[in-house]
């Protein structure tokens, strides 16, 4: 067997298992492990062979220097300015691990989370690397996001979901197949804002029939069916009614219009008709706004407030007033308590952190009187458990990603790749946005679709460079 044979064979195993992964992440955790533990023996039976069949091929034995240098060699991942940063963020974790305040919980959070994100990542950027296999892989995800769509719609109408019979929640969420209404809400953003930048690709090219690969589909069938599948996505994701989804959809759709400058209305009126049709519905449902946590208790203390006013100030002055009596009354539905819990783990450790995976344990010893919640910042939680060092790293990451996208979606015209990669892009700070506000990173099943949509981002990035040469 040859080493071309090899990477041949290897790269469509770890896709055959990559497709039904994407697809069952939202569903099955089990699904998700399972493709999850094969890949990575795949990945790594992949560099031993080729390693064993390199030595075979030397004319004479190598010295052990040699044979440690032609490992290294072999094991490095792809060539990708993201694979730097990444590999930083990886050794960034695992010095948190080494310095956690509580290791067998660490350890485990590295095997079973950051290991196991880190190559499904490299294992995204290795066997997406043909046209083909990227639209596989996009109708696999977007497949997967119009089914939980329509799981969430089956519960909107009849009570409970018909994956696992969620019922709705107390304030009628929809929350479909995930635990919590703001999961479902943090999965469908990307996913919306992908199709809102496919239908201007579709629209666009509606009349080229010239590459029949592309999602499979052709011309108006193509408009319709992905229009149908953005008012599907974006359905659910108002049903959801989580205020911090709604705000990563809005920064998500800011970045797209800002990436298409040429059609930035279309994000646009998008915003306009999602907001306009559920902002509404947001106070009937859930008794809140943007602003405010009780629409009906502010009511009633801005009249009583009112009715004490005394004429002598200004109207900037009572405007200013308004202002601050607001931003005393907000509190996130309780985050603006979670993020002080979270200040009092960070003041302990900031340097390195608590530990991978340890606020739970950290934040009840280092507080008197510790709610029993996450910090919903996942930027302030990943500071408590990994540190300055950590969260600059993984900043970091984002930052080259960022980079590295526009300067490929500069160069490309738009078309089939670049519609993708700025889809991907901004539904993806979209995503991030949210996760100021929420859990993101620390659900299993998001935080690894966090990491694979980074790889499908740095492999259509590679794709796009291989097509223009």
């Amino acid at each position: 067997m040859t080493a071309l044979k090899v990477t041949l064979w290897c790269d469509r195993a770890m896709f055959f298992c990559l497709v039904p992964l994407v697809f069952f992440l939202p569903i099955s955790t089990a699904i998700l492990e399972i493709c999850s533990g094969l890949i990575i023996f795949i990945y790594l039976a992949k560099r031993v062979l080729l390693f064993v069949l390199s030595q075979k091929q030397q004319k004479s034995p190598l010295s052990i220097g040699d044979r440690w240098r032609l490992f290294i060699q072999i094991c490095k991942p792809v060539d990708h300015p993201l694979v730097l940063p990444v590999g930083i963020f990886f050794y960034a974790v695992f010095l948190s691990v080494i310095a956690s305040q509580f290791p067998q919980v660490s350890w485990r959070g590295f095997f079973g989370k950051t290991v196991e994100a880190v190559f499904l990542f490299l294992a995204v950027v290795e066997s997406i690397n043909s046209r083909r296999r990227l639209n596989v892989m996009l109708s696999a995800l977007l497949s997967s996001a119009i089914f939980i769509a329509i799981d969430g719609f089956y519960q909107r109408l009849f009570g409970k979901d018909f994956l696992f019979g969620h019922a709705f929640t107390s304030d009628e969420r929809v929350s479909a197949c995930f635990g919590h209404p703001n999961d479902l809400g943090g999965y469908l953003i990307i996913f919306v804002v992908l199709c809102v930048a496919l239908l201007i690709w579709a629209l666009v090219s509606r009349g080229e029939h010239r590459l029949p690969a592309d999602l499979f589909i052709q011309g108006w069938l193509r408009v319709m069916m992905i229009g149908a599948s953005v008012v599907l996505i974006a359905l659910a994701l108002g049903w959801t009614f989580s205020r911090g989804a709604w705000i990563g959809f809005g920064a998500g759709m800011i970045v797209l219009g800002y990436i298409n400058l040429q059609r930035w209305y279309v994000p646009v009126i998008f915003c306009v008709l999602f907001f306009g049709v559920f902002t509404s519905q947001l106070e009937l449902t859930r008794n809140v706004s943007f602003v405010t946590d009780n629409i009906s208790s502010d009511k009633y203390f801005r009249s009583a407030r009112l009715q004490k006013e005394t004429n002598k100030k200004t109207k900037w002055q009572r405007f200013g007033e308004e202002i601050c009596s607001e931003l005393s009354r907000f509190s996130g539905a309780g985050r603006v308590g979670f993020w002080g819990e979270t200040l009092h783990v960070i003041g302990v450790a900031p340097l390195f952190g608590t530990g991978l995976n340890t606020y739970s344990k950290a934040a009840e010893r280092y507080n008197q009187h510790w709610t029993g919640y996450y910090s919903h910042n996942c930027y302030l939680q990943m500071l408590a458990e990994i540190g300055v060092v950590g969260l600059g790293a993984f900043f970091w990451v984002v930052f080259v990603l960022i980079r590295t996208s526009l300067g490929a979606l500069r160069k490309m015209p738009l078309n089939f790749y670049s519609s993708v990669l700025a889809g991907l892009l901004a539904g993806w700070v979209g995503f991030l946005v949210h996760s100021a506000l929420d859990t993101n990173f620390y659900s299993t099943k998001l935080a690894n679709l966090m990491w694979i949509i980074m790889g499908l981002m740095a492999a259509v990035s590679l794709l796009m460079q291989k097509e223009a040469k």
